[in-house]
């Protein structure tokens, strides 16, 4: 696709007028890539892409997290997927004939549930522009799910059996009480099969507290979605302080036991970021007021107002 239409009204849109500069160019710079197909989707990378613009793959990491948390920008970055998700709005197709071309698109694009989820919005989009777009539509598009059922009906069962797996190791060790909390609660050996249970005892939560589980939780999720985009250092170093400020928060009255779910669902939104670390720690200044300690005065709160979802 030689040329692509951008609206004007771009800039009347709340989403993109609250982006960086920075931001806006990416997303506008994304949006004429000519690697972009006319189904709205790409294979590349955000160090690919900040090498283009001769940028640092940091400060091209941060832009792009920013209208990724706004919904604007799709991608799974294990599978190296782009995506604008509301391409097709703006650039529908001219002609039952560009739908056919599509067919040869699809391989161009890589296989990933963002993938999927993508032919499904062509489809309905297509099928909503009448009958002859309808049966241009490549085979491969009305089913989308089935060409992929098959790997991730495995990868859900797999997924499952570990999780049942695990979840008798840790029941069979704390019930035993055989296994000791790490010397480092939070960066405990693998093995070790307790997750986020170390950082609630470290905290001076037992088994019998209610928030012994929300903790554990949150330490799990941050430690295996969160962290491993950003580096061990990095990572570490702000799960640790994030955790014990909202335990403490918790323990204080400041919070509820339910500010560990807000943090949770936080971390899971922020899964397929690629600046995982970033994106959370905006997240959570923004929705609980964290305020980290490298940016705190002396005897400022650590979260300076109520959680909200």
């Amino acid at each position: 696709m030689s040329w692509r239409k951008i609206d004007t009204r771009i800039w009347n849109d709340s989403k993109f007028r609250d982006l960086s500069d920075d931001g806006k160019l990416v997303f506008l710079f994304l949006l004429s890539h000519p690697h972009l197909t006319s189904l709205g989707a790409m294979r590349a990378t955000v160090a690919g892409l900040a090498a283009e613009l001769g940028w640092s793959v940091e400060r091209f990491a941060e832009a792009f997290a920013e209208a990724f948390a706004k919904g604007m920008i799709e991608n799974d970055a294990k599978a190296c997927y782009v995506g604008l998700p509301n391409f097709l709005k703006y650039n529908p197709p001219g002609s039952p004939n560009v739908v056919k071309s599509w067919a040869g698109l699809i391989d161009l694009v890589p296989e990933c549930e963002a993938k999927v989820q993508m032919m499904a919005r062509v489809k309905g989009f297509t099928e909503g522009m009448g009958e002859a777009f309808a049966k241009a539509l490549p085979k491969a598009f009305r089913d989308p799910f089935l060409k992929t059922m098959p790997n991730l009906e495995n990868e859900i069962e797999n997924e499952i059996e570990n999780e049942i797996e695990q979840e008798k190791e840790k029941k069979s060790s704390i019930t035993s009480n055989t296994i000791q909390a790490s010397a480092d609660p939070f960066n405990p050996p693998s093995n070790d099969g307790l997750d986020g249970l170390d950082l609630a005892r470290s905290l001076g939560l037992d088994s019998t507290d209610p928030h012994t589980k929300e903790v554990w939780a949150l330490r799990r999720a941050l430690c295996e979605i969160i962290q491993p985009a950003c580096g061990d250092n990095e990572g570490f170093s702000f799960i640790k302080n994030f955790s014990e400020d909202l335990v403490t928060a918790i323990k204080t009255g400041q919070f509820d036991g339910e500010a560990t779910a807000i943090a949770l669902d936080i971390a899971h939104d922020c899964e397929n970021a690629n600046s995982r670390i970033r994106a959370y720690q905006a997240r959570t200044q923004r929705d609980m007021g964290y305020v980290p300690r490298s940016n705190r005065h002396n005897g400022e709160a650590a979260f300076v107002v109520e959680a909200t979802e």
